[in-house]
């Protein structure tokens, strides 16, 4: 770690402003000498603040703080002003005895440090978690215990763990190989880029250069100890730790490794504490991420690159994207928390979350209908971009939570039975696998084979002569499932009896082979794919797949009587990816179940070429269809779990 080399030549419009701002605050250190520490808050903010925003300040710690309301207060400065106001409220400056105009310029180039231009992670994001750090500091646990020096950095810590972040995610700067993902070895690369740059600005203000060298390096590496906490693909190590430690009950914060633990994880909470403010506030962060989200999938796409999931405008939404961030990644976190403190203000926080999560499930079905009707017009109207329509259908149908409201919606199936007679393969292909999505919950089925026209659609599709072997078998498959359904599919849910035959996709009547539905993680480029593509090659008695590179899913044909734990070992054996299986649970929600990671399951190879069925059974030749089918139900023990991993991974905050 090196402090920041002054530049040659020419002064930076950046060095400009600190130039200004610190010309600014130059007046101020000619009043606070000689003055009690008691007074020197209203001395050095009386220029800055208005009566509103010092009232605002006497209540830092109410945990409906508006921050955004209290960034407008202070014109664009609350990250500056709010930390300076908690410095002096804990008596940091004294005890440490800090320089206030170094303190003061040191805050202003932490503000302007960060990129106001993201629409999430800028100055107010950062204000908005040291304030909730000093919510989880005044908790009483914490309260008795910490020490000065940890106050100090967990509120330094807190304002600049998201220093200079450039508004994309990890993935991103590896897969463009940026520079900063060269410099740290694609390991923590945003986390270890706000450690550097706070230690830097440290030393360039020369705030701590009056401590000894040795205690000034201590702090600087445990500030980025704290910050390297919020790498949010480490979210399941330290919630783990957290939860052990909890079960053991042998957390002794007179330890300071222990206090130092309980501060990276206070720091873990204000990061994400997002979901557990009042729904007005929460709203509005959630909208804000979402924002940043959609705007680097835009630059992906413009530029050809693979399109981060959780970035897709197209195929995601601000609700379903909360619905599962809270879900797997801040419920396990803050659950957690409530058990190391008990208190009121964990309960309020539990609160917000739970009706915040019902507020965007209820938000979701309400933009779900205005899809479908946006969806069914076009149909209707003549639109020529058919395609995107009815894959937007299929994504849709495609989430267990949304195929009852779809088959309910008076427009919707109508559509899907238009699509089936489309002149385009592609279009038809892609609306049977919507109708099937559709007809794997029980409840929908009775209603599908009764509507106008369905069940005389998948005829026609089956006896076209021109329609690919692929598609044909799929129609089969659909036709046989709502044939066999009864009134007994309306109100009788599955039963304990049909546990074996819970299945992601039904309906096959193959014997000699089924589907396998695999969840690949590290399944990211096309290099990552053609990796996969041989492993699975080597495989005897794989027949076909097919990719689902948007949400890394690969659907394999295999022989029935090939374990689907093979196609694991082979991708395994890839040693960059593991897949896992999808299949569905008794409820009708999807599970992803992972693979024994023993490599007990031997795999038998090709010498030459796959093993393909008879050919009345194959697949038609088109390498991108696969017909997806039959997964035997498991034990979902373990699936939170697992889910937990995959979004963690997915969310680079």
């Amino acid at each position: 770690m090196v402090a920041r080399p002054q530049s040659a030549g020419p002064v930076s419009a950046r060095n400009v402003r600190r130039q200004l701002s610190f010309q600014r605050y130059l007046h101020s250190s000619q009043f606070i000498r000689g003055i009690p520490a008691s007074n020197s808050l209203g001395y050095i903010l009386d220029d800055d603040y208005t009566g509103q925003a010092k009232l605002m300040l006497e209540k830092v710690g109410n945990w409906n703080f508006d921050m955004f309301l209290f960034d407008r207060l202070t014109n664009g400065k609350s990250l500056v002003n709010l930390t300076f106001h908690l410095f002096n409220s804990y008596g940091l400056i004294e005890l440490f005895q800090l320089d206030m105009v170094k303190l003061r310029r040191f805050l202003v180039m932490i503000q302007e440090d960060y990129r106001s231009q993201n629409p999430y992670h800028n100055a107010v994001h950062a204000a908005d978690v040291t304030q909730a750090m000093y919510c989880y500091l005044q908790e009483p646990k914490l309260a008795e215990t910490l020490t000065s020096c940890d106050l100090l950095l967990g509120l330094l810590a807190a304002a600049t763990h998201d220093l200079d972040h450039p508004g994309v995610n990890q993935p991103f700067l590896i897969k463009t190989n940026h520079y900063l993902a060269a410099l740290y070895k694609n390991i923590s690369v945003l986390e270890n880029h706000h450690w550097k740059s706070a230690v830097g600005l440290l030393r360039e203000s020369a705030l701590l250069s009056h401590l000894p060298t040795e205690d000034r390096l201590n702090m600087e590496e445990r500030l980025g100890s704290l910050i390297l906490a919020t790498d949010i693909s480490r979210q399941n190590n330290y919630l783990s730790e957290f939860r052990t430690h909890l079960d053991k009950r042998d957390l002794c914060l007179t330890s300071g490794g222990h206090r130092h633990f309980i501060l990276q994880i206070a720091l873990k909470c204000a990061d994400i504490c997002n979901p557990c403010r009042p729904w007005k506030l929460s709203k509005q962060w959630s909208e804000k991420v979402t924002e940043e989200f959609f705007h680097q999938g835009d630059i992906e796409r413009k530029h050809s690159l693979d399109v981060t999931p959780l970035c897709d405008r197209q195929s995601n939404s601000v609700a379903n994207i909360q619905i599962g961030f809270m879900t797997y990644v801040v419920e396990p976190l803050f659950v957690e928390w409530s058990r190391f403190s008990d208190t009121r203000l964990s309960q309020t926080m539990m609160g917000h979350l739970s009706l915040n999560k019902q507020g965007w499930k209820e938000g979701r079905k309400r933009h779900l209908f205005e899809v479908l009707y946006g969806s069914v017009r076009g149909i209707m109207s003549g639109e020529p971009d058919a395609l995107a329509v009815v894959n937007h259908l299929r994504d849709l149908a495609a989430d267990p939570m949304n195929r009852r409201a779809i088959v309910q919606d008076q427009g919707c199936l109508p559509g899907l039975i238009l699509f089936l007679d489309h002149p385009n393969p592609l279009v038809v292909y892609s609306a049977l696998m919507a109708v099937r999505y559709l007809a794997e919950c029980r409840q929908n089925r009775e209603k599908m084979k009764g509507e106008l026209g369905m069940m005389l659609s998948l005829q026609n599709v089956m006896q076209k002569t021109t329609t690919p072997g692929e598609t044909k078998l799929l129609a089969s498959e659909i036709y046989e499932l709502l044939q066999a359904s009864n009134s007994e599919d309306v109100e009788k849910p599955e039963g304990p009896s049909c546990r074996r035959k819970a299945q992601f996709f039904l309906g096959s009547t193959n014997k000699r082979a089924k589907t396998v539905v695999l969840h690949i993680d590290g399944l990211d480029d096309s290099s990552r794919r053609s990796l996969c593509e041989e492993s699975l090659l080597k495989i005897r008695g794989v027949i076909s797949f097919t990719f689902q590179m948007a949400i890394k899913r690969c659907i394999v044909r295999i022989r029935s009587d090939l374990k689907a734990e093979a196609l694991g070992s082979a991708i395994a054996s890839t040693e960059v990816m593991k897949a896992q299986q999808v299949v569905r649970g008794e409820d009708g929600q999807e599970v992803i179940i992972p693979f024994p990671e023993d490599g007990s399951v031997a795999v038998e190879q090709n010498v030459d070429l796959p093993d393909y069925l008879p050919e009345e059974e194959s697949p038609s030749q088109e390498p991108d269809k696969a017909v997806t089918c039959v997964g035997t139900g498991q034990d979902g023990a373990g699936w939170l779990g697992t889910a937990a991993n995959f979004l963690s991974r997915s969310f680079y905050w």
